[in-house]
């Protein structure tokens, strides 16, 4: 998982210079992070495979989302459920999911920064 982005194409995206290598957690999915922080601190982004179906994250996290493409599979984008998250059917009833933290110094620019790295991401998967 954490070789689906590199920290300098996190740092081009979110406009930072300090994002580190990302870093496996206990389930699979990878931890970015600023500045060696420890999860949960500073602007975290994370990255995981879910083994669920578009429609349910849809019908369950929907409130304040919107539909997305990325790389021409359908995706859902929501930067008010859980952490902000682009979840990405990538098939096989599995989504790629990658989420961002509440943050002010990201907050304007969240849908972009999402579509731009989950794009690099999936061409990846």
């Amino acid at each position: 998982m954490c070789s689906l982005l590199t920290p300098d194409e996190i740092n081009a995206a979110t406009g930072k210079d300090n994002y580190a290598a990302g870093v496996e957690d206990s389930v699979g999915g990878c931890l970015w992070n600023l500045d060696g922080l420890s999860a949960n601190q500073g602007d975290l982004i994370v990255a995981n495979i879910q083994t669920l179906d578009l429609s349910f994250v849809k019908s369950s996290f929907g409130s304040g989302g919107s539909d997305a493409t990325v790389n021409g599979l359908a995706a859902f984008w929501n930067p008010s459920a859980f952490l902000s998250s682009m979840w990405v059917d990538i098939g096989g009833g599995r989504l790629f999911v990658l989420s961002f933290p509440s943050s002010s110094d990201l907050a304007p620019s969240y849908t972009q920064i999402a579509q731009q790295l989950a794009e690099i991401a999936v061409g990846r998967i």
